[in-house]
Order: C-alpha cells, then structure tokens, then sequence
C-alpha cells in the first residue's frame, strides 16, 4: 500500500481477521490503521452480517464508497457519484465557455489536457454511465465549442470531430460517410 492507504477484498470474516492482524502488526512497520476512516462496502444482503462484526471495531460499513478515484459498490452509489462529478465539471465547462469568449486557445487547452481526462477516466472506471454525461456532451456542443471557433457548430459530424466524442459512440457517426 502506499503511505496509510491498504485495501482487501475477501470474505467478511477473512477480511475481519486480515483488519485484526494490520491493527496489530502494523504499527511495528509504521503503519498504525486508523478503523474509523476505513469502509468495508458489501451488498446490500450482507450489510447487516458486516455490521455486527465490523461496528464494534468502528469501521463504517457501507453499499457504496469511493475508491482510486472511482467508487465502488451499488449503482445507487455509482449514480450519486457520477451526478456530483458532472456537477462539478459542467460549473468548469461554463467558466471554460466564459474564458473561451477572450482566451479561446487557452480554454481549447484546458479543455484538452486536463477536464476532458477527468471524466474519461471515470468512463474507463464506471461502466455504463455514458448516459449520465449528456450535460457535458450538451455544454461541449453548444457553449464550448461555438465559443473556442467563435460561430456556430452546427453539423453532427462537425460537432462529433471538434469535441473528441470518441469516448461516447452514440453521439458520433460510425463511419466517415457518415459525416
């Protein structure tokens, strides 16, 4: 693990033992686990197993929780933390559209190197939440783009090819005769 980050995936008595085992050899290496910043996320049939062995050590036990940069657990979960992410990034696009209006090459950048990565990363991480993206599919068409090119955009092709809509398929045309 790096620094005071580990993690286990096992049974939850196999997984109590590995927690019982860090808490006691651990502080011999450095590493002193602290239980009530740790989650152990389980399925929601066995949440009630999880917490009559985990609470008592008071490790948070949960369906849901973030992880590496992604979460892991139920969909209700994944949804909540995808809707909070595009809340964040579609406030970054329309600043983004504002600065584009004076600065459009610097806004094309950050656009570029830095937003558009956040939320592909998180495409690679969470499966099927395309859907939950059209706000940003919507801002990048209609607010980023006209406002980097200073007109309109109004061709899909045009649209699909200035944006990078590689990572959303639905929204791009399959072939190049479809532009």
């Amino acid at each position: 693990w790096y620094a005071d980050d580990a993690s286990a995936c096992a049974g939850l008595e196999a997984l109590k033992d590995w927690l019982l085992r860090l808490l006691k050899e651990g502080p011999k290496f450095g590493y002193s686990p602290k239980p009530s910043k740790s989650y152990v996320v389980v399925n929601e049939r066995s949440i009630e197993r999880a917490r009559i062995l985990f609470s008592p050590l008071g490790v948070n036990v949960v369906t849901s929780h973030r992880f590496l940069g992604g979460v892991v657990g139920d969909r209700e979960g994944q949804t909540g933390f995808i809707k909070s992410r595009v809340e964040k990034w579609s406030h970054i696009l329309n600043r983004l559209a504002e600065i584009a209006v004076e600065q459009p090459q610097a806004a094309y950048a950050a656009l570029t190197k830095s937003i558009q990565n956040k939320w592909q990363f998180t495409q690679r991480l969470i499966p099927n939440c395309q859907q939950a993206l059209t706000d940003i599919e919507h801002l990048l068409a209609n607010s980023i783009l006209p406002a980097i090119f200073g007109c309109e955009i109004s061709h899909p092709g045009e649209k699909c090819l200035l944006s990078s809509y590689s990572f959303w398929p639905s929204s791009c045309p399959q072939s190049d005769r479809d532009l």
